[in-house]
């Protein structure tokens, strides 16, 4: 915990399954920047929820940012949903994203999602 004139800055606390997963970052300072995590069968992320926890720290009640996602049967996120804003994605069959990032002829990412204004340079 950091300390300024005797009042907590930060204090945060992190659980986790038995898999090693993170399942909760509670802020007991700043309590609307608490998270809860949910995932899948194969330990893959499911959801992100951050804000207020609950009493029993079980479910975010006042939800200021969510984020989701789906995988194919490779483990690819085949869709991804940030705030309520979706971004479908499909794969070829080297599982390189397609439509939303490009590649080299060595099947290296140029271009990432979200990185629209300049790409990699994968020459480095």
């Amino acid at each position: 915990m950091t300390l300024k004139n005797n009042n907590p800055l930060v204090h945060i606390i992190h659980s986790y399954d038995y898999s090693g997963n993170r399942t909760k970052r509670h802020d007991s300072v700043h309590a609307a920047n608490s998270e809860l995590y949910n995932y899948d069968n194969l330990g893959q992320i499911k959801t992100l929820n951050r804000g207020t926890l609950n009493t029993n720290q079980t479910a975010v009640t006042t939800v200021n940012h969510s984020e989701s996602w789906n995988f194919d049967q490779t483990g690819n996120w085949s869709q991804y949903t940030k705030n309520g804003t979706t971004e479908n994605r499909t794969h070829n069959a080297a599982n390189e994203l397609q439509d939303i990032a490009t590649h080299d002829t060595n099947g290296n990412m140029t271009l990432m999602p979200g990185n629209t204004t300049h790409g990699i340079d994968s020459s480095k």
